[in-house]
């Protein structure tokens, strides 16, 4: 879990930071954002195409709160993200969690409205 324990993700969940949805003992996707950003949203590859992605999307915009929403997407999520309002600024290399190999991302905005 990207080198932190569950009691952090236990804390953040607490917190309002992370909203998790999940059918029984089996979690189907979460989104965790914090003020003016949206940090990850994932989704099962079983459970997407359901609107779930959507509606946790719905709920980190509100976790988020006021103001331009940004986030990074991954490549094959710019489009989703787009048709959910979500502005492309430009691409980048992103190394995740010390990864030593980059992710292309494209950098995204939500303008307040």
């Amino acid at each position: 879990m990207n080198g932190r324990d569950g009691a952090y993700y236990e804390a953040l969940i607490a917190a309002g930071f992370i909203i998790v949805a999940g059918e029984g003992e089996i979690l189907l996707g979460y989104v965790e954002a914090g003020p003016g950003e949206i940090t990850r949203l994932f989704i099962r590859p079983d459970a997407a195409g359901q609107g779930l992605g959507r509606r946790l999307l719905e709920r980190g915009i509100k976790m988020a709160g006021p103001g331009d929403i940004r986030l990074n997407a991954t490549l094959n999520a710019a489009g989703f993200y787009e048709h959910c309002g979500f502005i492309p600024l430009g691409q980048e290399m992103y190394f995740h969690d010390g990864s030593d190999e980059p992710v292309e991302i494209v950098k995204m905005v939500r303008r307040a409205v």
